[in-house]
């Protein structure tokens, strides 16, 4: 589980106040195959993952990073951010201009999807199921709000069908707020599940 190692001063970017926690996670998962992490609803974890995710698939070319929630609707608002957020950056940092709908687009949008096709980077959203895991080789994968999976058993199939593309080279960051301790995810968080 990732922890904040105890940085006590707000960091400043753009002129906003942000938590010292985010800086620690960031880090940690740069470096991390597995990263399991337990949030409060007031943490910003969701977002950051989001940033990091999107950063990932536009900057590595041939990138294959898919959020996976919930459902499918869910899983495809997670998308939606990383839309907000590459529109929220300069023009000078939206490296393939844009987002459009356009088939021919550098930097295409459509619902539940973004791609780059210049470096044959996406980005998508799919619902959860170890089936749907099992159909990718992912760069990375991000599951959100994993301890309101139901049945429980979904999120463990899931997680155990990604390992392969973990050991291929790939990332996997599930995150939930706190549900029950007896779930998958709060097990593995608390060490008590090896993580592969």
């Amino acid at each position: 589980m990732a922890r904040s190692s105890g940085h006590s001063a707000p960091r400043r970017a753009h002129g906003a106040r942000h938590k010292p926690y985010l800086v620690d996670i960031a880090r940690e998962w740069q470096q991390a195959e597995i990263l399991p992490i337990e949030k409060s609803r007031h943490m910003l974890t969701t977002w950051e993952m989001v940033l990091l995710h999107l950063h990932l698939a536009m900057t590595r070319p041939g990138s294959l990073v898919a959020f996976q929630s919930l459902n499918l609707p869910k899983a495809a608002e997670l998308v939606e951010r990383a839309a907000i957020a590459y529109r929220g950056l300069p023009r000078e940092l939206q490296r393939f201009g844009p987002l459009s709908d356009a088939p021919k687009a550098r930097a295409r949008h459509i619902e539940g999807l973004i791609e780059f096709p210049e470096i044959n980077s996406r980005l998508f959203a799919m619902p959860n199921g170890r089936n749907q895991v099992r159909m990718y080789t992912f760069t990375a994968l991000f599951q959100d709000e994993v301890q309101f999976w139901e049945p429980d058993a979904d999120f463990e199939d899931s997680y155990y069908a990604a390992l392969p593309a973990v050991k291929g080279g790939g990332r996997l960051t599930c995150v939930s707020t706190i549900n029950d301790e007896g779930r998958f995810h709060h097990r593995l968080c608390e060490g008590l599940v090896a993580l592969a």
